[in-house]
């Protein structure tokens, strides 16, 4: 028993020497690992710890490199601030001088302004009693008008009554004067024969008394000298007149030559003519150059208002912009406007329809025969026509020049006395006022008189109211052109008639030729 206790102590013994062993081994393995962490952490802490002493000396040198940073800052701020702190006084000084001067120009244009509010104000009353009168105006106008009316209608019946009565006188005059001539011619007679006789007794009774009262001797030589002097001065005068006759011979074979007119009459007559045309145009030159002179000055003083009045329009513009009552002046100006451009453009859109037509007009009828007073006027036609309202009386002038002509050329192939033209004296044209627009005032129409024998059934016949009427003037003018292309367009063997001859033969055949160019 003793011995199994011993045993089994053993046992135990050598079990619990096992586990100290094995327990000692494993602490001494914790203790070396534990060593090897503490080791490995002490290697890792300094480490750390030089890390830390480089960043220490890094930041103390950062600061110290700031601590100059700032210094160098601060200088140059410094510089800076106190530049920019000069600038500033020198500016704010110079922004109070340019404040004084705002706050004067300020108060000079509230004055301004009060003054031209002042000057609006007065404006507005004198606008309102400027358009009063203006209504007083137009009615007085009106009236004027209508008295106008009444005196151009009586004008008118006084120009009938004219123009009859000049009939009558003429009529009374050609009597008168048929008269005159028979009682001239017995006059004249009686008279022949009483000389005769009165010659016949005072031949006797000189020489009666000649023979016995005078010598006769001292006589004849008296009358001889009489007739010497007579005849040297006869000699002379006749030397004179051939001399002129020679000036005027050469004078009329030059004509003749550069003209190739062979009539004298008809070369008197053109010559004496261009010579009162000459003279017409040089007068006419005269009172153009006149006017030219006047409109000149008379564009340079409304220019110069014009640029002072742009300018005070700009100055009161920038000045009323804040005015209340800008808008409602401005939308009537914009109003009065609008209405005045409508008879603007109506009379534009009229000038254009009616362009077409004059041109054609004015080339034909200066191509034609008619055109015998202004023959450069097709050279300007050609180069082409400008219609506004400053030229349109002008091109409505030579059209009425060219009328006449025709007028004159259909009176005079009718056989019709010149009535057509009898009203219509240059002396009795007014001169034309540039500086106003007048309103053209209507011809009268000129009533044909019973001398006057009209035939309807006559192609070329027209009565006063068609020969004012453009529209029935054109039309017939047509008519007459297509029956000329028709009678033209007769072949040549067949036999013209004797109208068809007539109207190819003198100046008609000239006048169709130019119609058809």
């Amino acid at each position: 028993m003793s011995r199994n206790r011993r045993s089994f102590s053993q046992q135990n013994y050598q079990k619990d020497t096992s586990l100290i062993e094995t327990s000692v081994n494993l602490t001494q393995k914790d203790i070396d690992q534990y060593t090897r962490k503490l080791e490995f952490e002490r290697k890792r802490a300094y480490g750390t710890q030089q890390a830390l002493d480089e960043l220490k000396k890094d930041i103390e040198n950062r600061k110290t490199r700031i601590r100059q940073l700032k210094l160098i800052t601060e200088k140059s701020v410094n510089r800076k601030t106190s530049a920019a702190l000069s600038n500033l006084r020198k500016s704010c000084e110079n922004h109070k001088k340019q404040y004084n001067t705002l706050l004067d120009e300020i108060n000079l244009v509230k004055m301004q302004i009060n003054k031209l509010r002042r000057e609006r104000a007065s404006f507005l009353e004198e606008y309102v009693q400027a358009e009063q009168e203006l209504e007083n105006y137009s009615k007085e106008v009106e009236t004027l008008n209508k008295i106008n009316e009444a005196r151009r209608e009586e004008d008118v019946d006084r120009q009938i009554k004219l123009l009859e009565l000049k009939e009558a006188k003429n009529q009374e005059l050609s009597n008168y004067e048929s008269q005159f001539n028979t009682m001239k011619e017995t006059f004249l007679k009686k008279k022949l024969v009483l000389d005769k006789e009165q010659t016949h007794n005072k031949l006797f009774k000189e020489d009666d008394n000649m023979y016995e009262n005078h010598d006769t001797l001292s006589v004849l030589k008296n009358r001889l000298k009489k007739i010497i002097f007579r005849n040297k001065n006869k000699v002379r005068i006749l030397d004179d007149y051939m001399r002129n006759l020679t000036i005027i011979d050469d004078g009329f074979n030059q004509i003749k030559e550069q003209t190739g007119m062979t009539d004298i009459v008809e070369i008197q007559n053109t010559f004496i003519k261009s010579e009162e045309q000459n003279h017409q145009l040089l007068t006419y030159s005269d009172l153009l150059n006149q006017q030219i002179d006047n409109l000149e000055d008379v564009t340079k003083d409304i220019e110069r208002k014009i640029s002072d009045q742009e300018k005070e329009n700009s100055i009161r513009q920038q000045i009323l912009n804040g005015v209340p009552d800008e808008d409602k002046l401005k939308a009537k100006i914009s109003a009065i406007l609008q209405t005045k451009q409508i008879p603007i453009t109506q009379f534009q859109q009229l000038l254009d329809e009616v362009f077409p037509y004059l041109e054609q007009m004015l080339l034909g009828l200066a191509e034609s025969k008619f055109n015998t007073q202004f023959p450069y006027k097709l050279f300007e036609y050609q180069n082409g026509i400008l219609l506004n309202e400053g030229t349109v009386d002008l091109y409505l002038s030579d059209l009425e020049t060219y009328i006449m002509e025709l007028l004159k050329y259909i009176a005079k192939k009718n056989g019709l006395s010149n009535a057509y033209t009898s009203a219509l004296l240059i002396e009795g044209i007014p001169e034309k006022d540039f500086s106003a627009k007048k309103q053209v005032e209507q011809q009268p129409n000129i009533p044909i008189t019973n001398n006057q024998e009209t035939d309807e059934n006559n192609p070329s016949f027209l009565n006063d109211n068609q020969l004012y009427n453009y529209q029935s003037f054109k039309d017939h003018a047509i008519n007459i052109l297509d029956k000329k292309k028709q009678y033209q367009s007769v072949p040549n063997n067949v036999d013209s008639s004797p109208q068809q001859k007539n109207l190819d033969s003198g100046p008609n055949k000239v006048l169709r030729g130019n119609y058809m160019k």
